[in-house]
């Protein structure tokens, strides 16, 4: 199961992060998009009702590198400590490394770890 994806908020995510066989695994990224992207992708669908603009700005945004733009978009380095750096965790592990990225400026969606914890207070539920 994955909890965030780099693609995920319209690529405004730095981590990737998924359970696998070894434990919780988390991936951060090295580089963003550069923000001219992302205010032109807001720009031309600002008009789009909020419930799909997600599904259709992801869609857009795909079509868009495909076909217009596959080797002009231009990404900046993220200079912040754990920048490119990958790691396995145990499940209140992750929770720590994920809240320690979140204050090192990396960003990812809220409700990452309100499922983080709902996970746990599961586990915490069964024992």
């Amino acid at each position: 199961m994955s909890y965030c994806r780099w693609s995920t908020d319209n690529f405004n995510c730095d981590i990737y992060a998924y359970e696998s066989d070894a434990g919780y695994e988390i991936h951060v990224a090295n580089n963003r998009r550069r923000l001219w992207y992302r205010i032109f992708l807001w720009l031309t669908d600002k008009r789009i009702p909020i419930k799909l603009a997600n599904k259709i700005i992801y869609y857009r945004s795909q079509r868009f590198d495909l076909y217009f733009l596959p080797n002009r978009i231009k990404y900046k380095l993220i200079k912040l400590a754990c920048a490119g750096e990958s790691y396995t965790c145990n499940l209140e592990e992750f929770r720590e490394k994920m809240i320690e990225l979140r204050n090192l400026g990396y960003k990812f969606p809220n409700y990452v770890l309100g499922e983080i914890n709902y996970e746990l207070q599961e586990k915490s539920n069964v024992n």
